[in-house]
């Protein structure tokens, strides 16, 4: 899974081929096939096991940290993941095709996604950490687009002080009331 990761996040899903993911692990074209019938099958499995990381890494700090340093927390991890990090943009940019294959995850993933975001400040409003006059929902899916816009410029400029920005984002809109 991870030549293929690597594969798909240099070529993107369409540009990237079992035979090349083959070929790099020194393997024979049958025995990838044999594993992953498909390359969606294989491309699933990249960004399943992808996400089912960040989710549990998430969770386990947001018990202790609450929920802006938890998702400040990842977002640090993720700075080690440049790859995986291209990975997601490209293949969600893709994804937004129809007719991709990966397009019906990626649906998901978003609603998976700002479910657990809406969860994180829901529980952190219980908590009284933040007011109760911010709609979780509403909330959850303006940082997933704040998230995801400034991980994208992080990847364009490796300069980019990703986790400053993201802090005074997300406390801006965690404390607008």
């Amino acid at each position: 899974m991870a030549a293929a990761a690597n594969i798909f996040a240099v070529a993107g899903y369409r540009g990237g081929s079992l035979r090349q993911i083959a070929s790099d692990l020194g393997l024979s074209f049958t025995s990838v096939k044999h594993h992953f019938h498909t390359k969606e099958n294989l491309l699933i499995a990249v960004l399943e096991a992808n996400d089912a990381l960040a989710v549990e890494n998430l969770k386990a700090d947001k018990a202790g940290l609450g929920f802006l340093e938890s998702a400040i927390a990842l977002a640090q991890r993720n700075l080690g993941k440049r790859g995986a990090q291209r990975l997601l943009a490209l293949l969600a940019a893709e994804a937004s095709a129809p007719d991709h294959p990966a397009h019906a995850w990626f649906l998901e993933r978003y609603e998976r996604v700002r479910g657990h975001l809406a969860q994180g400040i829901a529980e952190d409003i219980a908590a009284g950490r933040l007011s109760a006059e911010i709609d979780p929902s509403s909330t959850a899916t303006t940082l997933m687009a704040l998230w995801d816009g400034l991980q994208l410029q992080w990847l364009l400029y490796p300069d980019f002080d990703m986790i400053s920005a993201m802090r005074k984002g997300f406390e801006a809109l965690l404390r607008a009331s």
